[in-house]
């Protein structure tokens, strides 16, 4: 059985957001970074468990510790749920930026 890869609005809102930051200096590197950043994910969706570990975010999705993974790319940290039918991404977290604050946006309680 094959997984697939689902980016969730938010997700897809972030590579938007990462998108526009790069491109207002420089719209090739801007490109080159988000299909990285997509091909990072597809990787990961191979083999999902090579990602971090996040089971305190797990524990607020009401999911198992080991199906909430994350990765690093650069300056982001992809944020990932994984299942055996697909690798659904929640989020896309610049490493600058308060990890708790920007979690806490788009996560219950």
């Amino acid at each position: 059985m094959s997984r697939r890869l689902v980016l969730d609005p938010d997700a897809e809102h972030d590579l938007d957001a990462i998108f526009d930051v790069i491109a207002a200096d420089n719209p090739v590197a801007a490109q080159r970074y988000i299909h990285a950043l997509r091909e990072r994910c597809e990787f990961y969706m191979a083999s999902p468990l090579l990602g971090q570990a996040e089971p305190d975010i797990a524990v607020r999705l009401s999911l198992a510790p080991d199906q909430v993974r994350s990765f690093l790319y650069r300056n982001h940290r992809c944020y990932y749920v994984v299942t055996d039918e697909e690798m659904r991404v929640f989020g896309f977290i610049d490493t600058r930026r308060d990890r708790q604050a920007a979690l806490d946006e788009r996560l219950p309680s």
